[in-house]
Protein backbone atom coordinates (compact mmCIF):
# COMPACT_ATOMS: atom_id res chain seq x y z
CA UNK A 1 0.00 0.00 0.00
CA UNK A 2 2.86 2.34 0.80
CA UNK A 3 4.50 1.69 -2.54
CA UNK A 4 1.25 2.34 -4.46
CA UNK A 5 -0.34 5.40 -2.89
CA UNK A 6 -3.92 6.17 -3.73
CA UNK A 7 -5.92 8.93 -2.23
CA UNK A 8 -4.52 10.95 0.72
CA UNK A 9 -7.44 9.84 2.91
CA UNK A 10 -6.81 6.15 2.22
CA UNK A 11 -3.05 6.58 2.68
CA UNK A 12 -3.56 8.38 5.97
CA UNK A 13 -5.84 5.60 7.19
CA UNK A 14 -3.34 2.89 6.17
CA UNK A 15 -0.48 4.74 7.83
CA UNK A 16 -2.41 5.11 11.07
CA UNK A 17 -3.27 1.41 11.08
CA UNK A 18 0.37 0.50 10.49
CA UNK A 19 1.55 2.76 13.32
CA UNK A 20 -1.01 1.37 15.74
CA UNK A 21 -0.29 -2.25 14.78
CA UNK A 22 3.49 -1.89 15.01
CA UNK A 23 3.23 0.06 18.23
CA UNK A 24 0.96 -2.55 19.82
CA UNK A 25 3.15 -5.47 18.81
CA UNK A 26 6.31 -3.76 19.94
CA UNK A 27 5.04 -2.44 23.26
CA UNK A 28 3.43 -5.59 24.69
CA UNK A 29 6.57 -7.11 26.26
CA UNK A 30 7.75 -3.75 27.57
CA UNK A 31 4.41 -2.98 29.18
CA UNK A 32 4.32 -6.33 30.99
CA UNK A 33 7.73 -5.83 32.55
CA UNK A 34 7.20 -2.16 33.18
CA UNK A 35 4.24 -2.90 35.44
CA UNK A 36 6.56 -4.90 37.66
CA UNK A 37 9.24 -2.24 37.70
CA UNK A 38 7.37 1.05 37.89
CA UNK A 39 3.92 2.57 37.87
CA UNK A 40 3.35 5.34 35.34
CA UNK A 41 0.66 7.90 36.25
CA UNK A 42 -2.43 7.56 34.12
CA UNK A 43 -2.38 11.26 33.26
CA UNK A 44 1.05 11.20 31.65
CA UNK A 45 1.88 9.61 28.32
CA UNK A 46 4.95 7.34 28.58
CA UNK A 47 5.93 7.98 24.99
CA UNK A 48 5.22 10.96 22.76
CA UNK A 49 5.84 10.68 19.05
CA UNK A 50 7.12 13.85 17.46
CA UNK A 51 5.17 14.57 14.30
CA UNK A 52 6.98 16.06 11.38
CA UNK A 53 5.63 17.80 8.38
CA UNK A 54 5.80 14.84 6.03
CA UNK A 55 3.83 14.44 2.87
CA UNK A 56 1.91 11.20 3.28
CA UNK A 57 1.90 10.69 -0.44
CA UNK A 58 5.69 10.29 -0.41
CA UNK A 59 6.25 6.55 0.29
CA UNK A 60 9.90 7.01 1.23
CA UNK A 61 9.06 9.83 3.62
CA UNK A 62 6.31 7.73 5.21
CA UNK A 63 8.70 4.80 5.71
CA UNK A 64 11.31 7.10 7.26
CA UNK A 65 8.63 8.61 9.49
CA UNK A 66 7.59 5.18 10.74
CA UNK A 67 11.14 3.97 11.38
CA UNK A 68 12.21 7.17 13.10
CA UNK A 69 9.03 7.39 15.18
CA UNK A 70 9.16 3.81 16.39
CA UNK A 71 12.88 3.97 17.16
CA UNK A 72 12.37 7.22 19.08
CA UNK A 73 9.42 5.73 20.95
CA UNK A 74 11.34 2.62 22.00
CA UNK A 75 14.44 4.59 23.02
CA UNK A 76 12.41 6.94 25.20
CA UNK A 77 10.44 4.08 26.72
CA UNK A 78 13.63 2.25 27.65
CA UNK A 79 15.14 5.45 29.10
CA UNK A 80 12.12 6.23 31.25
CA UNK A 81 11.35 2.64 32.29
CA UNK A 82 14.55 0.56 32.39
CA UNK A 83 14.00 -3.17 32.10
CA UNK A 84 14.33 -4.99 35.39
CA UNK A 85 13.80 -8.66 36.22
CA UNK A 86 10.32 -9.36 37.52
CA UNK A 87 10.44 -9.75 41.27
CA UNK A 88 8.69 -12.71 42.86
CA UNK A 89 5.68 -11.83 44.88
CA UNK A 90 5.71 -14.12 47.88
CA UNK A 91 2.76 -13.70 50.21
CA UNK A 92 3.77 -12.67 53.73
CA UNK A 93 4.17 -15.56 56.12
CA UNK A 94 1.86 -15.88 59.06
CA UNK A 95 3.45 -14.88 62.28
CA UNK A 96 4.80 -17.93 64.03
CA UNK A 97 3.04 -18.65 67.30
CA UNK A 98 4.42 -20.88 70.05
CA UNK A 99 1.96 -21.75 72.76
CA UNK A 100 1.41 -23.91 75.84
CA UNK A 101 -2.16 -24.58 76.96
CA UNK A 102 -2.32 -26.12 80.44
CA UNK A 103 -5.40 -27.48 82.17
CA UNK A 104 -5.87 -29.55 85.30
CA UNK A 105 -4.95 -32.82 83.58
CA UNK A 106 -3.62 -32.05 80.09
CA UNK A 107 -0.97 -29.95 78.39
CA UNK A 108 -1.25 -29.01 74.72
CA UNK A 109 1.72 -27.29 73.19
CA UNK A 110 3.44 -26.18 70.03
CA UNK A 111 6.93 -25.18 71.05
CA UNK A 112 9.79 -26.47 73.19
CA UNK A 113 10.30 -27.81 76.70
CA UNK A 114 11.61 -24.37 77.66
CA UNK A 115 8.22 -22.89 76.72
CA UNK A 116 6.51 -25.38 79.04
CA UNK A 117 8.86 -24.40 81.85
CA UNK A 118 8.04 -20.69 81.36
CA UNK A 119 4.32 -21.42 81.36
CA UNK A 120 4.63 -23.42 84.60
CA UNK A 121 6.39 -20.52 86.33
CA UNK A 122 3.50 -18.24 85.43
CA UNK A 123 0.80 -20.69 86.51
CA UNK A 124 -0.86 -20.29 89.88
CA UNK A 125 -1.47 -23.75 91.28
CA UNK A 126 -3.38 -25.90 88.81
CA UNK A 127 -5.25 -23.10 87.08
CA UNK A 128 -6.04 -23.25 83.38
CA UNK A 129 -3.59 -21.08 81.50
CA UNK A 130 -2.56 -20.25 77.95
CA UNK A 131 0.97 -18.98 77.42
CA UNK A 132 2.01 -17.95 73.94
CA UNK A 133 4.82 -16.09 72.21
CA UNK A 134 4.36 -14.14 69.00
CA UNK A 135 6.33 -11.43 67.23
CA UNK A 136 9.02 -11.40 69.93
CA UNK A 137 6.58 -10.94 72.85
CA UNK A 138 5.16 -13.36 75.42
CA UNK A 139 1.58 -13.31 76.69
CA UNK A 140 -0.68 -15.21 79.08
CA UNK A 141 -4.44 -15.62 78.99
CA UNK A 142 -6.41 -16.47 82.11
CA UNK A 143 -9.83 -15.30 80.94
CA UNK A 144 -12.29 -18.15 81.52
CA UNK A 145 -14.34 -17.47 78.38
CA UNK A 146 -11.28 -17.41 76.14
CA UNK A 147 -9.92 -20.57 77.75
CA UNK A 148 -13.24 -22.37 77.21
CA UNK A 149 -13.08 -21.39 73.55
CA UNK A 150 -9.55 -22.78 73.34
CA UNK A 151 -10.66 -26.02 74.98
CA UNK A 152 -13.48 -26.38 72.45
CA UNK A 153 -11.22 -25.81 69.44
CA UNK A 154 -8.78 -28.50 70.61
CA UNK A 155 -11.49 -31.00 71.60
CA UNK A 156 -11.49 -32.78 68.18
CA UNK A 157 -7.73 -33.24 68.43
CA UNK A 158 -8.05 -34.74 71.91
CA UNK A 159 -10.80 -37.11 70.76
CA UNK A 160 -8.72 -38.38 67.86
CA UNK A 161 -5.77 -38.76 70.22
CA UNK A 162 -7.91 -40.89 72.54
CA UNK A 163 -8.87 -43.12 69.61
CA UNK A 164 -5.22 -43.45 68.65
CA UNK A 165 -4.32 -44.37 72.23
CA UNK A 166 -7.02 -47.06 72.26
CA UNK A 167 -5.79 -48.54 69.00
CA UNK A 168 -2.21 -48.34 70.27
CA UNK A 169 -3.20 -50.32 73.36
CA UNK A 170 -4.81 -53.00 71.19
CA UNK A 171 -1.71 -53.11 69.00
CA UNK A 172 0.43 -53.53 72.11
CA UNK A 173 -1.76 -56.41 73.29
CA UNK A 174 -1.53 -58.14 69.92
CA UNK A 175 2.20 -57.54 69.86
CA UNK A 176 2.56 -59.23 73.26
CA UNK A 177 0.65 -62.28 72.02
CA UNK A 178 2.77 -62.37 68.88
CA UNK A 179 5.88 -62.22 71.02
CA UNK A 180 4.62 -65.11 73.15
CA UNK A 181 3.91 -67.26 70.10
CA UNK A 182 7.23 -66.25 68.59
CA UNK A 183 9.02 -67.38 71.74
CA UNK A 184 7.32 -70.78 71.53
CA UNK A 185 8.21 -71.03 67.86
CA UNK A 186 11.81 -70.22 68.66
CA UNK A 187 11.88 -72.94 71.32
CA UNK A 188 10.46 -75.49 68.87
CA UNK A 189 12.94 -74.34 66.26
CA UNK A 190 15.81 -74.92 68.71
CA UNK A 191 14.59 -78.48 69.41
CA UNK A 192 14.29 -79.10 65.67
CA UNK A 193 17.85 -77.91 65.21
CA UNK A 194 19.11 -80.35 67.89
CA UNK A 195 17.24 -83.25 66.32
CA UNK A 196 18.56 -82.28 62.92
CA UNK A 197 22.11 -82.32 64.29
CA UNK A 198 21.59 -85.80 65.77
CA UNK A 199 20.11 -87.00 62.48
CA UNK A 200 23.22 -85.71 60.77
CA UNK A 201 25.46 -87.65 63.15
CA UNK A 202 23.51 -90.86 62.60
CA UNK A 203 23.64 -90.35 58.86
CA UNK A 204 27.43 -90.00 59.04
CA UNK A 205 27.73 -93.23 61.06
CA UNK A 206 25.44 -95.04 58.58
CA UNK A 207 27.69 -93.85 55.75
CA UNK A 208 30.73 -95.27 57.56
CA UNK A 209 28.99 -98.63 58.03
CA UNK A 210 28.13 -98.69 54.35
CA UNK A 211 31.80 -98.19 53.52
CA UNK A 212 32.74 -101.10 55.78
CA UNK A 213 30.13 -103.30 54.09
CA UNK A 214 31.60 -102.48 50.68
CA UNK A 215 35.09 -103.57 51.85
CA UNK A 216 34.13 -107.30 51.98
CA UNK A 217 34.09 -107.75 55.76
CA UNK A 218 34.33 -111.12 57.49
CA UNK A 219 31.25 -112.92 58.73
CA UNK A 220 31.77 -111.65 62.29
CA UNK A 221 32.28 -108.08 61.03
CA UNK A 222 29.12 -108.28 58.92
CA UNK A 223 27.13 -109.34 61.97
CA UNK A 224 28.50 -106.40 63.97
CA UNK A 225 27.79 -104.01 61.10
CA UNK A 226 24.21 -105.23 60.80
CA UNK A 227 23.69 -104.88 64.57
CA UNK A 228 24.98 -101.30 64.56
CA UNK A 229 22.94 -100.51 61.44
CA UNK A 230 19.75 -101.69 63.13
CA UNK A 231 20.50 -99.59 66.19
CA UNK A 232 21.17 -96.50 64.08
CA UNK A 233 18.05 -97.15 62.01
CA UNK A 234 15.91 -97.33 65.15
CA UNK A 235 17.45 -94.11 66.46
CA UNK A 236 16.77 -92.38 63.12
CA UNK A 237 13.13 -93.50 63.16
CA UNK A 238 12.72 -92.16 66.69
CA UNK A 239 14.21 -88.83 65.69
CA UNK A 240 11.92 -88.70 62.65
CA UNK A 241 8.90 -89.14 64.93
CA UNK A 242 10.10 -86.35 67.20
CA UNK A 243 10.70 -84.08 64.21
CA UNK A 244 7.18 -84.74 62.87
CA UNK A 245 5.69 -83.90 66.28
CA UNK A 246 7.65 -80.66 66.40
CA UNK A 247 6.55 -79.79 62.86
CA UNK A 248 2.92 -80.27 63.87
CA UNK A 249 3.40 -78.00 66.86
CA UNK A 250 5.01 -75.38 64.65
CA UNK A 251 2.14 -75.54 62.14
CA UNK A 252 -0.36 -75.22 64.98
CA UNK A 253 1.30 -71.95 65.97
CA UNK A 254 1.32 -70.56 62.43
CA UNK A 255 -2.47 -70.11 62.26
CA UNK A 256 -2.84 -67.90 65.35
CA UNK A 257 0.27 -65.96 64.30
CA UNK A 258 -1.29 -65.30 60.89
CA UNK A 259 -4.56 -64.23 62.50
CA UNK A 260 -2.73 -61.87 64.82
CA UNK A 261 -0.81 -60.45 61.85
CA UNK A 262 -4.07 -59.72 60.02
CA UNK A 263 -5.50 -58.05 63.13
CA UNK A 264 -2.34 -55.96 63.44
CA UNK A 265 -2.57 -54.89 59.78
CA UNK A 266 -6.22 -53.88 60.22
CA UNK A 267 -5.33 -51.78 63.26
CA UNK A 268 -2.47 -50.25 61.30
CA UNK A 269 -4.90 -49.12 58.60
CA UNK A 270 -7.17 -47.60 61.24
CA UNK A 271 -4.19 -45.82 62.79
CA UNK A 272 -3.15 -44.40 59.43
CA UNK A 273 -6.67 -43.09 58.80
CA UNK A 274 -6.72 -41.48 62.25
CA UNK A 275 -3.31 -39.99 61.53
CA UNK A 276 -4.70 -38.19 58.48
CA UNK A 277 -7.70 -36.99 60.49
CA UNK A 278 -5.34 -35.79 63.21
CA UNK A 279 -3.32 -33.73 60.72
CA UNK A 280 -6.48 -32.02 59.45
CA UNK A 281 -7.78 -31.40 62.97
CA UNK A 282 -4.46 -29.97 64.11
CA UNK A 283 -4.23 -27.63 61.13
CA UNK A 284 -7.72 -26.31 61.81
CA UNK A 285 -7.07 -25.94 65.55
CA UNK A 286 -3.80 -24.10 64.94
CA UNK A 287 -5.47 -21.76 62.46
CA UNK A 288 -8.27 -21.08 64.97
CA UNK A 289 -5.63 -20.54 67.65
CA UNK A 290 -3.87 -17.90 65.56
CA UNK A 291 -7.15 -16.05 65.01
CA UNK A 292 -8.00 -16.26 68.71
CA UNK A 293 -4.58 -14.97 69.71
CA UNK A 294 -4.98 -11.96 67.43
CA UNK A 295 -8.39 -11.20 68.93
CA UNK A 296 -7.11 -11.65 72.48
CA UNK A 297 -4.22 -9.24 71.88
CA UNK A 298 -6.54 -6.66 70.31
CA UNK A 299 -9.14 -6.95 73.11
CA UNK A 300 -6.61 -6.93 75.95
CA UNK A 301 -7.52 -10.41 77.16
CA UNK A 302 -3.88 -11.39 76.56
CA UNK A 303 -1.50 -9.92 79.13
CA UNK A 304 2.09 -9.19 78.16
CA UNK A 305 4.53 -10.94 80.50
CA UNK A 306 7.75 -10.36 78.58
Amino acid sequence: MLQQPSSPRMMLRATAVAVVALTSVTLVPFRLVAREAAIVPATSSPVALELHDVSLQDAGAVRAFLETGLRTMLDRWAARTPLQPAQSRTPPRDREIRFVYMTDDTTTMSGSSGDVARARRLRAGREDLLWFAVNGKEYVIRDANVLREISAMWQPVRMIGDEQSEIGARQSEIGARQSEIGTRQASIGAEQAKIGARQGEIGARQAALASRQAARPTSAERSEIERQWETLDNDMRALDRQMRELNEKMRALETPMDDLGQDMNALGREMNALGRKMEDAQRKAEADMRALVERAIASGAAQIVR
